[in-house]
């Protein structure tokens, strides 16, 4: 994946040592999610190449990062679902066409969100569900899932192939803006996760689902080297529902 944050650190930037980075695949100090326990998770992926997470809302539809897939022509990319594996099962869609926010900057990773058509109705069973999406925004303190493919430690080791899990908790806007003032904008259009010990992302795998109360409130989005302690950015997803609506009323 090609690390759009590169040009995001400004010229005077008082944390210098700093390496941000758009996490492909990373969740430090989670465990394997129960088999089928996730059933709206979905890996996008380019040939056999896992690439990015996406989540199932709907017979034809998946949402993921704009991130993710702005890169990739839709022909190349195809959705799995119904698996925790990477290697086995699921079921595998074409993509009939990507729908990336209008305003999305590469820049800044604002607006980071991209609507996904299958060619196909995506099967579903107790292996594979959609989620409902947030229907107000996410309370400060909430304790949310995050799920995903990736490595279990902050170093080079080989990814795991099997799905993994973390719980983390929403903190206050302000806050995160204030620890990441020097580094790169924070809006109201996204939500900042932690927890004490530093688990989550670096951490998360990019585009996959953040999860309250068996509804969809975010789409992991960024973060910072994952052994410095600072929050994940994750899209707001309850900030985008009028967008999502549109696009998938309208296609």
């Amino acid at each position: 994946m090609i690390n759009v944050l590169a040009n995001i650190i400004r010229p005077k930037c008082s944390i210098l040592s700093m390496r941000l980075f758009v996490p492909d695949t990373k969740i430090i100090g989670g465990t394997e999610a129960p088999d089928g326990a996730i059933p709206y998770q979905a890996s996008l992926r380019n040939g056999i190449h896992h690439f990015c997470g996406a989540t199932v809302i709907g017979k034809r539809w998946v949402i993921t990062a704009a991130h993710c897939v702005i890169e990739f022509p839709a022909e190349v990319v195809e959705v799995v679902t119904g698996t925790n594996s990477l290697v086995t099962g699921g079921d595998k869609y074409s993509v009939e066409h990507v729908f990336i926010h209008e305003e999305f900057d590469q820049s800044t990773i604002v607006n980071d969100i991209s609507l996904i058509k299958v060619n196909e109705d995506i099967k579903f069973s107790e292996r594979v569900k959609p989620i409902e999406i947030a229907d107000g925004p996410c309370s400060l303190g909430a304790n949310v899932l995050l799920t995903g493919w990736g490595r279990t430690t902050s170093g080079d080791d080989p990814i795991p192939a099997t799905l993994q899990m973390v719980n983390q908790t929403v903190m206050m806007t302000r806050t995160c803006q204030y620890m990441f003032m020097n580094v790169n904008v924070i809006t109201e259009k996204q939500l900042c996760t932690f927890t004490p010990t530093a688990k989550g992302a670096c951490q998360g795998d990019s585009g996959g689902p953040l999860v309250l109360d068996n509804k969809l409130v975010g789409i992991v989005s960024w973060g910072v080297d994952c052994d410095l302690y600072y929050p994940d950015v994750n899209t707001d997803v309850w900030s985008y529902v009028s967008w999502i609506k549109d696009k998938i009323e309208n296609h």
